[in-house]
């Protein structure tokens, strides 16, 4: 369970990473702020239980970021905190003040948010859309 905990978290840092490119047609904003949801994870390095992992991820201009992570069964958790992006190269930290477990090169298309975890190669890739107010107002906070 640990292990799919962890795999969730870096699914969401993953998010966060993913679509921070330069996007010239609004207004120089990075391409990755905006909500997402997990539609695909590609693990390289780590073996995951049978349980349903979504994830979404909300990266705001300012640089700060929430995410809405189920694992399995129950309600959504939420996550808040701080992201940079330096060059391709997104990081973050947890409102607790603990980074992310990982940093992630980034690639977006405006629709697509891909991230892959510079010490586990694992990829996450996540999909433009609008986080359900059900899943934000039923949420815990972490």
């Amino acid at each position: 369970m640990k292990k799919v905990l962890y795999f969730a978290i870096v699914a969401v840092a993953t998010l966060l990473l993913a679509g921070c490119k330069k996007d010239k047609e609004e207004d120089n904003a990075p391409a990755c702020v905006g909500e997402w949801q997990l539609s695909n994870i590609a693990v390289k390095s780590v073996t995951y239980a049978d349980q349903k992992v979504d994830v979404y991820l909300n990266l705001q201009e300012g640089g700060s970021f929430e995410v809405y992570q189920m694992i399995g069964q129950g309600r959504f958790r939420r996550y808040t905190g701080t992201w940079k992006l330096e060059g391709t190269l997104l990081s973050g930290t947890y409102s607790s003040k603990k980074p992310w477990g990982s940093s992630y090169q980034v690639s977006a298309d405006g629709n697509t948010l891909t991230l892959t975890s510079t010490t586990s190669g694992e990829v996450d890739t996540y999909t433009k859309t609008t986080i359900p107010a059900s899943v934000k107002e039923e949420a815990y906070d972490m």
